[in-house]
């Protein structure tokens, strides 16, 4: 029931941003590793795709009613892969059919949107995809998937130096900063005054329903602002450190082999990693490190309780040692040792003549019956346990 619950949750991640889809196969490995034995293995795998599966089909459903194709839409993803694989690759090195030659210009033909190329690949005015008409029998969905692959197949090193950059790039910057072709970072950070990004539209709806233009406490802005610019951020470093450290403990180098945290340290890791890399497949921003915020710290965490556990070496019972409480050859020189000691000491004031019966003590009370009293004359121990091991203290 947990391991479909947890498909569930990730068909919930997958619907709401496709960067998602990547969750279903970290939960996938996580139980092939943890459950034991094949047969639970196998249920609880198949109990992930299967609540996994479920919210995907019931929204190709949905899809179908409304829009007439029982598939999850991708138009959106097919137009984003398609602006990260054009701002990378060189254009005139493209050997494409005629009717895709259009979706790739020289270069300067597309301008930048907010700084960003593969913005205006995507979303810009001058982006090949507004006035691009796809041929007879064919969606612009289709065409532009197919030009992803013949670029990606002519030109990998390029777009996966793009993608590479883009995954590494939250590791190695200690502060927020921006470089060229980047979408700006201010437009997630506190400003001193208010920020109008669709001014008409913005005061337009302000007006309607506040009935006034937008305001701005600025001892509060001014203070948030600079706790988010000086204080309140991860340096990259720091997550690099987390990293490592995570990967080291799932790796099961020094104590972490013994330590049963391993596959939770990968999963958070592989989670993280995972999120940004398919981040990274569209554009890099600063937004989209935002998941590893909250997957590669609660590793380092783990690992760091792996790799710092004590060792503790398993004892064997008590009851099963030789000279244990169930040796009945050592139990009889221990009673004659017990009664010789008890014989050499001599009663004094306060404490009861040996003929006389002492006062019982609490333990005494629930002592069980047939349980001969101990060394010392002290209560012995209750009856052991199922299975041979001790009481908890």
């Amino acid at each position: 029931m947990l391991a479909a619950g947890a498909g569930a949750t990730f068909a919930g991640a997958a619907l709401t941003r496709y960067v998602g889809l990547w969750l279903v196969l970290a939960g996938l490995l996580y139980c092939a590793l943890a459950a034991r034995g094949r047969v639970l293995r196998l249920i609880t795998t198949l109990a992930v795709l299967a609540g996994f599966a479920l919210p995907m089909i019931g929204y190709a459903a949905y899809n179908d009613a409304v829009n007439g194709s029982f598939a999850l839409p991708s138009g959106k993803v097919s137009t984003a892969l398609y602006a990260r694989v054009a701002a990378s690759v060189t254009c005139a090195r493209l050997s494409l059919p005629s009717y895709e030659r259009p979706l790739c210009p020289p270069p300067g033909v597309v301008k930048t949107k907010a700084g960003s190329l593969i913005q205006g690949f995507a979303q810009g005015k001058t982006s090949p995809i507004v006035t691009y008409r796809p041929p007879a029998g064919e969606t612009l969905h289709q065409v532009l998937n197919d030009f992803i692959k013949r670029a990606v197949v002519q030109q990998p090193l390029p777009v996966a130096r793009s993608v590479a950059g883009s995954v590494v790039r939250p590791f190695l910057s200690w502060t927020r900063d921006h470089k060229p072709g980047e979408l700006p970072v201010e437009r997630w950070q506190f400003q001193t005054v208010f920020p109008l990004y669709f001014t008409h539209a913005s005061l337009a709806l302000f007006h309607q329903y506040e009935g006034h233009r937008p305001v701005i406490n600025r001892p509060l802005a001014r203070m948030l602002r600079g706790y988010q610019l000086y204080l309140g951020y991860t340096p990259g470093l720091v997550l690099l450190a987390c990293v490592i450290l995570a990967l080291v403990a799932a790796l099961g180098v020094g104590r972490a082999r013994h330590s049963g945290q391993r596959l939770a340290c990968l999963l958070w890791l592989g989670t993280g990693l995972g999120l940004l890399l398919a981040a990274a497949l569209y554009q890099f921003s600063w937004r989209y490190q935002l998941p590893a915020l909250v997957t590669i710290p609660p590793a380092a965490a783990l690992a760091l309780s792996a790799l710092t556990s004590p060792k503790t070496a398993r004892e064997p019972s008590a009851a099963h040692e030789p000279g244990g409480l169930d040796d009945p050859e050592s139990a009889a020189p221990d009673d004659r040792a017990a009664s010789h000691d008890r014989a050499l000491v001599a009663p004094v004031d306060g404490m009861a003549h040996p003929s006389e019966p002492a006062e019982p003590g609490p333990a005494q009370y629930h002592m069980p019956s047939g349980n001969p009293a101990g060394q010392g004359g002290q209560p012995a121990v209750p009856d052991l346990a199922p299975g041979g091991s001790s009481p908890p203290p």
